[in-house]
C-alpha cells in the first residue's frame, strides 16, 4: 500500500468545479479530471437510468425486508438488490458525489492543476468557502485562483 501512496503523492492533483442542471457548482479534487467527471455523470447501462435509481431500488427492497427479517437482514438485502440492479455497470458506477444526484446533465465548468494532494485539499476548502457569485467569478475568469491563499480571512 505504501507504493500506491507514493505514486499518488507524485501525481499532479487538480481542483475542478462541476455545474449541475440547476446551476449549482460542485467542487472537488482528483488526479484524473475526465475519469472523475465520468464517475459523476455515470449512467447505469443495465437500466438506462442514473445510478441513484439502482440504489433507490435497493433501499426499497431493504425497507420491505427490514419489516420481516430485522434491520441487518434488510440492509444486506437492500445492498444486494441495489448491486444486482447495476451489475453490468462499470467499476466507476456508484462513485459519483451524492450532491450531484438528480442534477444531470452535468457540465465540467472549471479545472486547474494545483500540485500535490495537500495543496489541492487546502484549495478545495477555500473554494468551498466562497459564495456562489465568487465561484461564478472563478469559473468566468474574473477571480484569480492564486488570490485564494491561506492568509485570506474567511
Amino acid at each position: 500500500m505504501t507504493d500506491q501512496r507514493m505514486v499518488t503523492e507524485k501525481q499532479h492533483w487538480y481542483l475542478y468545479l462541476v455545474r449541475g442542471n440547476d446551476g449549482s457548482l460542485y467542487t472537488g479534487i482528483t488526479v484524473d479530471v475526465q475519469r472523475r467527471f465520468a464517475e459523476h455523470q455515470q449512467l447505469d447501462p443495465g437500466l438506462g437510468v442514473s445510478k441513484s435509481a439502482g440504489k433507490s431500488a435497493g433501499k426499497s427492497a431493504g425497507k420491505s425486508a427490514d419489516k420481516s427479517a430485522g434491520k441487518s437482514a434488510g440492509k444486506s438485502a437492500g445492498k444486494s438488490a441495489g448491486k444486482s440492479a447495476g451489475k453490468s455497470a462499470s467499476k466507476s458506477a456508484g462513485k459519483g458525489a451524492k450532491a450531484l444526484r438528480g442534477k444531470q446533465p452535468l457540465a465540467l465548468a472549471y479545472q486547474i492543476p494545483v500540485g500535490n494532494r495537500s495543496q489541492a485539499a487546502k484549495l478545495e476548502y477555500r473554494v468551498k468557502q466562497l459564495s456562489k457569485s465568487e465561484k461564478e467569478d472563478l469559473v468566468n475568469g474574473a477571480l484569480n485562483i492564486n488570490s485564494l491563499d491561506d492568509h485570506r480571512p474567511l
